[in-house]
């Protein structure tokens, strides 16, 4: 029986209404579930029906994003913000309410409960479902006092798992060897942790724990661009089991979490592109961010290690100084400079050993 079927006709104590005042503006009236309040998919036939839980949601899969609660999202982009997510405020509270509820200590678990709630609502993901609050409230305070902490403690249980995905991404780009850029199953392959993707603890367990979810496959127009999409829908009812789906439909669409070589904050890999550092300000830096920095530390690293782009660094040097100073005008520099970087770019095609370098210096000096 759900709690609002068992929830109908029944009148909260003196207790659980005081809890109901502190707690939240609930308004009974909008939890009233008549027959015109159940939505109804395809034909009638929707297999997820309305449902008052606040961590169960459905999302909705097409090859370009995923919508959950009429939002739109990269796959991918919300187990990303989890990657960078510390659980650790969170994970006390919920120490603190189990403490309280082992206690009996109803009052002060009550308040613990609505520190742990205000940390929930500034989670990924969770903090968009503001609007889905008083289902917290409705639980708390029409049935058991304690109701809504084993929800509590299976996101608890999640949320200490959230490492072992740090750790499967961060194997899964240790290595990129002769493997083509954003091809994420072969990395996976290349870098030997393929045995681990067949379960939502990615091997930590020895169980077999596939993600516990229903399918439904939905036609509609996508809110992000208007289109109509086939969409794959599913109910989740632990975020763990979202992880796992997300990560894996990200990859086979081409996007992943990925660490940034500077500060080790993940960031989306998306189709077509990519790029080794995040858009985040760089640690220590006002302005910079990570990737201005990290293309100007791989410019230098290029520069001292290979010979054809130091030899052109010095040339560009020496001709930029004689613009600045006005003994070259700037026609003369810019026709300087495009046929430099075609000398640059020719030699650059060759092995190293292979190229004449004092021949080469020669021609990008010319006068």
């Amino acid at each position: 029986t759900s709690d609002v079927e068992y929830f109908q006709g029944q009148e909260p104590s003196e207790k659980e209404k005081s809890h109901l005042r502190k707690g939240s503006s609930f308004d009974r009236n909008h939890f009233s579930m008549g027959k015109g309040d159940t939505k109804l998919g395809i034909l009638g036939k929707d297999l997820f029906h309305l449902t008052y839980e606040f961590f169960h949601f459905k999302a909705l899969f097409s090859n370009d994003d995923i919508e959950i609660e009429e939002k739109n999202y990269k796959h991918g982009e919300i187990l990303k913000d989890f990657l960078n997510y510390d659980p650790t405020s969170f994970l006390e509270a919920v120490e603190e309410m189990k403490g309280f509820m082992e206690e009996d200590d109803s009052e002060k678990y009550f308040e613990a409960e609505l520190r742990t709630e205000e940390l929930l609502m500034q989670m990924p993901l969770y903090r968009d479902f503001a609007f889905r609050r008083e289902q917290l409230a409705f639980r708390r305070a029409f049935f058991h006092e304690y109701r809504n902490f084993e929800d509590y403690q299976r996101l608890y249980e999640d949320l200490k798992q959230i490492d072992r995905y740090r750790w499967f991404i961060r194997e899964m780009f240790y290595e990129d060897g002769k493997v083509e850029r954003n091809k994420f199953p072969q990395l996976i392959y290349h870098n030997c942790i393929d045995a681990f993707v067949s379960g939502t603890s990615l091997g930590e367990s020895h169980m077999v724990d596939p993600a516990d979810t229903s399918v439904q496959y939905e036609w509609r127009e996508s809110k992000a661009d208007g289109k109509p999409h086939i969409y794959e829908k599913m109910l989740f009812k632990r975020i763990i089991d979202f992880w796992y789906v997300d990560l894996f439909k990200a990859i086979m669409n081409q996007y992943s979490p990925k660490p940034c070589k500077l500060c080790g904050r993940f960031f989306l890999q998306e189709p077509g592109l990519t790029f080794e550092y995040c858009t985040n300000i760089a640690p220590g830096e006002i302005e910079k961010t990570c990737r201005d920095i990290g293309a100007t530390v791989s410019f230098q690293s290029k520069i001292k290690n290979n010979p054809i782009w130091s030899i052109y660094q010095r040339a560009y040097k020496k001709y930029h100084a004689r613009l600045t100073k006005g003994t070259m005008n700037s026609n003369d520099f810019y026709n300087w400079m495009a046929e430099a970087e075609k000398l640059r770019d020719k030699a650059l095609k060759k092995r190293i050993r292979d190229v004449d370098l004092e021949e080469y210096a020669r021609k990008l000096n010319p006068m």
